[in-house]
């Protein structure tokens, strides 16, 4: 949101989120770093962008899944706003929970094409 300078709309976390959040924030310093780098006890500095991908990516092998190509830390960033979609399809919510300018960009983020939205219109008989 740094690029475009608008805001989102905070999203609360569960109480498994905050309960798990707390747990492990239990005896560490505030100035810490929740997510470290591999040497942080040498340099104090955080987990790269790198590094992170390397994790999730490694994740999702042991998930069994083979080809790790077409994932990445961005496609996790946007999961809630997907499951979100999914269980709702409406896009204006998201743009404005997203802080989004237009349901354009918001649908382009989520991948919702053309033709799937002619899909869901076939389904629908009046």
């Amino acid at each position: 949101m740094k690029k475009t300078k608008k805001t989102t709309l905070n999203l609360p976390l569960s109480k498994n989120s905050i309960a798990v959040i707390k747990k492990y924030l239990t005896d560490r310093k505030r100035e810490d770093f929740i997510f470290r780098s591999t040497h942080y006890h040498y340099t104090r500095k955080p987990l790269s962008i790198y590094q992170y991908s390397r994790i999730v990516k490694n994740m999702l092998r042991d998930l069994g899944i083979e080809d790790v190509s077409e994932y990445s830390t961005h496609s996790i960033r946007k999961t809630k706003s997907s499951v979100i979609y999914d269980r709702t399809k409406n896009v204006d919510v998201l743009r404005r929970l997203l802080g989004q300018s237009s349901v354009t960009t918001t649908s382009a983020y989520l991948g919702i094409s053309d033709e799937f939205a002619l899909d869901l219109a076939r389904t629908i008989n009046i």
